[in-house]
């Protein structure tokens, strides 16, 4: 296991305004591929660890691949949100 911070995490981690405080924003994917896991800063400013199937107040977690995490509302909608990438804010309410 590497110990070494991805410089764009290192980036934002000590970047004032690099994350959204009040969205659910996706900030680290861990795991294997059969077994992938989310970091989630939630809108209050909580940190959950998260897997599919898990569920969360803006949905269940449906997918978690690559930089991104799919929900599934109660309504039927999905909504992907992506990690953020230096300088670009990508997250979904």
């Amino acid at each position: 296991m590497s110990t070494d911070t991805n410089p764009t995490t290192a980036h934002l981690a000590t970047d004032r305004g690099a994350l959204p405080l009040r969205q659910l924003t996706v900030i680290g994917i861990s795991g294997t591929d059969d077994a992938p896991r989310a970091l989630l800063r939630m809108p209050g400013g909580q940190i959950t660890q998260v897997a599919v199937g898990d569920t969360v107040r803006q949905g269940t977690i449906v997918a978690i691949a690559g930089t991104s995490v799919t929900l599934a509302t109660a309504m039927g909608r999905t909504s992907q949100l992506d990690m953020p990438s230096q300088g670009q804010e990508r997250t979904a309410a």
